[in-house]
């Protein structure tokens, strides 16, 4: 695999702005997969034969100081980065409610407690910048 030799532009991005209440952009340095086999966790020790009942999500990125990562997350951290990937105009807090709605999740808050905590967690690995500057 190459590494993108681009750089993060960050011109139209706010790093310290508010997760929720903005735009969250993805890094287009950040590939997200949905993968068939767990490709993170094979070679010679683990090779699997049979193919697993669910796809394996994974974020492949670069850092802003080249550092190659890879995030691999399940099946609603998968929905979140593909809803932030689609860049619908959609905060963040509507898109994790989209998701709750989506669960049919009782307590919606519950996701965007939880929801908020996974954006930090990408923002932290440089997957997530931050979000559109207004």
């Amino acid at each position: 695999m190459a590494i993108d030799p681009r750089d993060l532009d960050l011109t139209d991005i706010d790093p310290g702005g508010d997760l929720l209440e903005g735009i969250p952009v993805l890094s287009p340095l950040a590939q997200p997969l949905a993968c068939t086999w767990p490709v993170h966790r094979i070679g010679p020790g683990y090779l699997p034969d049979t193919e697993p009942a669910e796809p394996t999500w994974i974020v492949v990125y670069r850092k802003r100081d080249d550092e190659v990562g890879f995030l691999v997350l399940n099946a609603v951290s998968a929905r979140l980065v593909e809803l932030i990937q689609r860049d619908d105009g959609n905060t963040g807090r509507k898109i994790l409610i989209q998701i709750a709605t989506e669960l049919r999740h009782l307590e919606p808050a519950v996701v965007l407690s939880a929801g908020l905590d996974v954006l930090k967690e990408l923002q932290a690995k440089d997957i997530l910048p931050g979000v559109k500057k207004k």
